[in-house]
């Protein structure tokens, strides 16, 4: 499954515009630093949600650039560039599905990927 969303993904890009809340090759600063992944669960239209393993992976975030630090994840510990834009809560990460961002506090981001239609992906991160 992961195999066909990084496929899926790899269309994606990152893109900067000239909307005021958007910041080219970066986001909100809340989002700079070290986040733990809590929570990975995969929802299904007519079957219950699968909940994947954690395994302490995490996510680094810098002013424009993310690394992802999951040995089960075909971009390990490889910086990539990200946009978010707060006024409409989409996280662009280069090489994955868009995110919308559920919730981002001071100390918690939760995003929501839409992986094919009737199939969605939640992950919760807390911050270090």
């Amino acid at each position: 499954l992961m195999l066909a969303m990084m496929i899926a993904a790899l269309g994606f890009t990152a893109c900067g515009g000239s909307d005021d809340d958007e910041i080219d090759g970066g986001g909100s600063s809340e989002l700079v630093g070290t986040w733990d992944i809590v929570s990975n669960v995969q929802y299904y239209s007519d079957f219950p949600p699968e909940y994947d393993e954690v395994n302490g992976a995490y996510w680094v975030f810098t002013a424009t650039q993310v690394e992802v630090h999951d040995p089960t994840d075909l971009l390990n510990g490889k910086g990539v560039g990200y946009t978010y834009n707060s006024s409409t809560k989409e996280l662009k990460v280069v090489g994955w599905p868009i995110y919308t961002v559920l919730e981002l506090t001071s100390t918690t981001l939760k995003m929501q990927s839409v992986i094919i239609q009737g199939c969605y992906n939640i992950i919760t991160l807390k911050k270090r």
